[in-house]
């Protein structure tokens, strides 16, 4: 079977229009991280609108929203949304929450393995990335998944490519860490925390496994270099 890559990179980019606000309610988060309320998890967001879209979406930045600004679901939001019903009008909503969360993990691991597979295209990225896909249908059919099984083989594969790289920081906490000016054309961040790390005038954009997300946290600007698959943060200053 041939695999569309360009198609699976478009379905791990977020298009929230097309959600039913999934991360807004079934996700608990917090004022301290830069959320608009302490909530619980399976509560709506007080900001979650009727037509599901965020009522202060366009002023994140000024309200100093980081949390809502850096999060990606790596597309998860509209898959579910387009194969099961609105929460609001569902009497299982805990299970729909449960299946967004799982096809988020299955999209963040998709993400990581096309990348991988762009670059070292080989037999046993391809048969991965057609598990991953095998794995969602069989959740939305309602059929049972060895979810840790599938991940365990994953991760596998991906330190198996990391070895190549002569600055591999998978795993690492650099949090605030200074990068700015750096050539991390050959940095691994798989896993990586970088929040808040200063990456002004720097060149990302060969750096392997870096995520959306991980680019939301940090600290850029204009000059900073980034992969093409990427989207430059919003927050960063022009």
């Amino acid at each position: 079977m041939e695999l569309n890559i360009e198609q699976l990179q478009e379905s791990l980019k977020i298009r929230c229009h097309q959600c039913h606000g999934l991360c807004c309610v079934a996700l608990y988060f917090s004022k301290i991280d830069g959320f608009p309320e302490n909530k619980m998890a399976g509560k709506p967001c007080h900001y979650l609108l009727e037509n599901n879209q965020c009522h202060i979406y366009d002023s994140l930045k000024e309200r100093k929203m980081k949390g809502c600004m850096i999060y990606d679901c790596f597309g998860a939001g509209q898959i579910v949304s387009q194969r099961l019903p609105s929460w609001r009008h569902c009497e299982n909503i805990m299970e729909i929450f449960e299946v967004f969360q799982t096809i988020m993990q299955l999209q963040q691991m998709l993400n990581y393995l096309i990348e991988a597979y762009y670059l070292h295209h080989n037999s046993q990225l391809k048969e991965l990335i057609l598990e991953n896909l095998k794995i969602r249908e069989n959740i939305f059919n309602n059929i049972k998944v060895d979810l840790e099984k599938y991940h365990q083989k994953v991760s596998q594969q991906l330190k198996k490519i990391c070895q190549q790289y002569t600055h591999d920081m998978s795993m690492k906490i650099m949090i605030g860490e200074d990068l700015r000016g750096k050539d991390c054309c050959d940095y691994v961040f798989l896993g990586t925390d970088l929040r808040d790390a200063k990456v002004e005038n720097a060149d990302l954009s060969r750096s392997l496994f870096l995520t959306q997300i991980q680019l939301n946290g940090m600290i850029g600007n204009r000059q900073t270099k980034i992969p093409p698959r990427l989207e430059r943060p919003r927050r960063w200053e022009d």
